[in-house]
């Protein structure tokens, strides 16, 4: 959570919810949200929970259980179902995900919704390396260039 209050501050009008449950009853690991003001716009002023808007789906799996194609296979099926339901829920353009088993992660992005992800990244293999975050850093950029557009 640490890692993701540090890419996505509560100061910048972001809010990462831990567990939260989404109106089909599942639970994705992370849900990060914008706060929003009634044109839209992006604000770090306090709003109540019909001004924000999902951004970014996070979901975590641990590496001995997950790290094979099967479990891959299976982190990017869940994170797909959830980004298919908070597309559909909000009526949303776009929305990313981030996929993570251990240290190694993958963003993705969905444009529409039926349609397939995108992938935004490649798996990384260590999060804390300078690579990853660099990629993580750029992945991040894209996720607010088209969120909060200059």
């Amino acid at each position: 959570m640490k890692l993701l209050e540090y890419w996505f501050p509560a100061s910048r009008g972001w809010n990462v919810a831990q567990e939260p449950r989404l109106a089909n009853g599942t639970r994705p690991d992370f849900l990060v949200s914008i706060r929003t003001n009634e044109a839209g716009q992006p604000t770090t002023g306090w709003v109540d929970a019909e001004g924000t808007r999902t951004v970014v789906v996070v979901e975590t799996k641990r590496p001995s259980n997950h790290w094979t194609d099967a479990g891959r296979a299976n982190i990017m099926n869940e994170v797909e179902e959830y980004m298919e339901h908070e597309i559909d829920q909000h009526e949303l353009n776009v929305i990313w995900g981030i996929t993570m088993i251990g240290y190694h992660w993958k963003g993705v992005k969905r444009a529409e919704p039926g349609e397939g992800l995108e992938n935004c990244t490649e798996w990384a293999d260590d999060i804390m390396s300078p690579e990853s975050w660099a990629q993580m850093r750029a992945f991040k950029n894209q996720i607010t260039g088209e969120v909060m557009p200059a």
